[in-house]
């Protein structure tokens, strides 16, 4: 693992309790980086709410707009209704090495559930 790993954090939605602790928690992400892991987190929401979320919060891990569902329902982290406003991605955690193999994967129970970091640490410290 290392250098051209990835973190992928599916997200519920922007403008969201939870989400925006997770994305705002700078010691979480340089962590990551530090270990040579390139993290993006990843919702249904458009372009625009992301880009504003990223503004609004001065988040600095890149987002990325599965508005189509692909990712969502290719990594099956589909959250069937958010909040009554439809499908959503589920809050999930896949590490990806640098030839594309799923090396860790987590999925919170709820969306409202944080992840576990430090579980999330610890997989990434006995996969490196």
């Amino acid at each position: 693992m290392g250098k051209g790993s990835a973190l992928a954090p599916f997200f519920p939605a922007a403008f969201t309790g939870v989400c925006g602790k997770e994305f705002c928690d700078k010691s979480e992400a340089s962590s990551f980086k530090s270990l040579g892991i390139n993290a993006y987190g990843i919702s249904v929401d458009t372009f625009y709410a992301q880009a504003a979320w990223i503004k609004e919060l001065g988040i600095h891990t890149p987002l990325l707009s599965d508005f189509a569902h692909r990712a969502t329902k290719g990594y099956d982290v589909v959250l069937p209704d958010l909040s009554g406003i439809g499908p959503a991605s589920a809050r999930a955690t896949f590490i990806i090495d640098k030839d594309g193999i799923i090396r860790y994967s987590a999925q919170t129970e709820k969306s409202g559930d944080a992840r576990d970091f430090a579980a999330l640490q610890e997989a990434v410290k006995a996969i490196i």
